[in-house]
């Protein structure tokens, strides 16, 4: 019964776009782009206020376990900074782009967007603006004429007491024109989902996805312009973006079908071998959006439900909590979830696995 769509390496490769055509990565002539050593080393940091360290702490969204970042107390600002390394490469375009953000503290709810810090590469740079304490994605496409490339995170006037930046990507792109560079850095993109796809590609989630996935990324070789590159980028992120809820669904799915075959094993429940072949059969076969997944979920536990309502004699009961009680631990993603919220008495949620 199972319809698994299998596509080799080769068989992807054969699709995408030509790596000639697509830009490269060359992150890896620059040192420490990603701060995992735990220090700066790689980069010109300069001094005193604005020099930059590794953070430790939580990660605050950012890439592995450190980030650069720069503090001074919410009463003040940060001094001009810049963060640096330059390496020679070939004349042309590339594209560089990091996780960063720039936050004014302690303002609450008049939290000013953050100006006068950016991101850049030569002589271009996108500015950083943003209200939060955690990271979006920066772009600049920047040109090489003389043999060298610098990167880096810099402040001037700024008007924030907390940045950093973290993941910096290069990618060295075709062409000769800021058109031709731009369209092939999306083609670079588009590669990289097309590989992301093949790591899960295997696994079970709706067919139907995975067949527009595999549709788009057959368009890729024939994309020639920015434009359509980063419309064919703009459906297949969200073909992505799709199929990760979709897998968590089918997971959830797995595991409840499974549920169903021992309730029937243990309980004698012949009679649910139908409902649990049928999920069983929509699983294997990819019939089932991430939605359908979830409703065919609720199925079951309708089954299940029925059944020992049927086989109740009034002398035992049976749990019924988790029908008709949503999250009843208070153990679901760590939250209240499913629960009206009422502080009283300084009383408040919790995380401590203490309560």
């Amino acid at each position: 019964m199972k319809r698994i769509t299998f596509l080799a390496m080769s068989f992807l490769m054969a699709l995408v776009v030509n790596a000639q055509e697509a830009g490269k990565d060359v992150t890896s002539l620059f040192t420490n782009t990603d701060f995992e050593t735990g220090d700066n080393s790689g980069w010109d940091a300069g001094d005193g206020i604005g020099h930059g360290h590794a953070a430790t702490a939580a990660n605050y969204g950012y890439q592995g376990t450190h980030f650069m970042e720069a503090w001074t107390p919410s009463t003040g600002t940060l001094g001009d900074f810049d963060w640096s390394q330059t390496v020679e490469v070939p004349n042309g375009y590339y594209l560089v782009k990091a996780l960063a953000h720039a936050v004014k503290q302690g303002q609450g709810d008049n939290t000013p967007v953050s100006k006068g810090v950016y991101v850049y590469a030569n002589d271009q740079r996108v500015e950083v603006k943003c209200t939060k304490e955690s990271p979006d994605e920066y772009v600049v496409l920047a040109k090489a004429t003389e043999g060298t490339l610098t990167i880096g995170y810099c402040a001037e006037d700024c008007n924030v007491n907390w940045v950093a930046c973290d993941y910096f990507r290069v990618v060295q792109c075709e062409g000769d024109t800021e058109e031709a560079a731009k369209t092939s850095w999306v083609k670079f993109e588009l590669n990289e989902l097309a590989a992301a796809y093949e790591e899960i590609s295997e696994r079970f989630m709706s067919q139907a996805l995975k067949d527009e996935i595999e549709a788009s990324i057959a368009e890729i070789e024939g994309v020639s312009s920015f434009a359509d590159a980063d419309a064919l980028w703009t459906k297949m992120k969200q073909q992505m973006i799709d199929a990760e809820e979709c897998l968590v669904a089918y997971e959830k799915l797995s595991l409840k079908i499974d549920e169903l075959y021992d309730f029937i094993d243990n309980k004698g429940a012949d009679d649910l071998y139908d409902v649990a072949d049928a999920a069983s059969e929509k699983y294997e076969n990819g019939e089932l959006d991430a939605a359908g997944a979830l409703a065919e979920i609720e199925v079951i536990n309708d089954a299940i439900f029925e059944f020992n309502l049927q086989m109740a004699d009034g002398s035992t009961g049976f749990d019924v909590t988790e029908l008709f009680v949503t999250n009843p631990t208070l153990r679901e993603k760590n939250n209240q979830n499913g629960w009206e919220f009422v502080c009283e008495h300084n009383k408040g949620w919790s995380a401590s696995p203490a309560w």
